[in-house]
């Protein structure tokens, strides 16, 4: 990591300060690292924002959230395949599977 830092501008965005701060301290001074959470749009949009003003353009964007199994580039991929395809599993009953109880 420590290389990339050296000659690109890097921005991390996650929801983890403490998680951030050490990789940004480990990539170095062109290292800057924002608290985002990757499911609200609005923040989403003002990181993007705050980068492009910064680096003047965005060559490399990664991810790592969700399953993402929508195949396009990033820029076509709407807010809300984004959202449903990076939300976790609705949780599972712990109850055994029966009929439904009649009260």
């Amino acid at each position: 990591m420590r290389s990339a830092a050296g000659e690109a501008q890097v921005f991390l965005a996650g929801r983890t300060p403490a998680t951030l701060g050490k990789i940004a301290a480990e990539l170095g001074g062109a290292a800057e690292a924002f608290v985002v959470d990757a499911l609200d749009e609005d923040a989403v949009g003002a990181f993007t924002d705050q980068v492009a003003e910064r680096a003047g353009a965005i060559d490399v964007s990664f991810n790592a959230i969700g399953v993402q199994d929508v195949q396009k580039p990033l820029m076509e991929i709407t807010a809300e395949e984004f959202a449903r395809r990076s939300r976790p599993p609705p949780a599972r009953s712990s109850s055994p599977p029966g009929p439904p109880s009649s009260t």
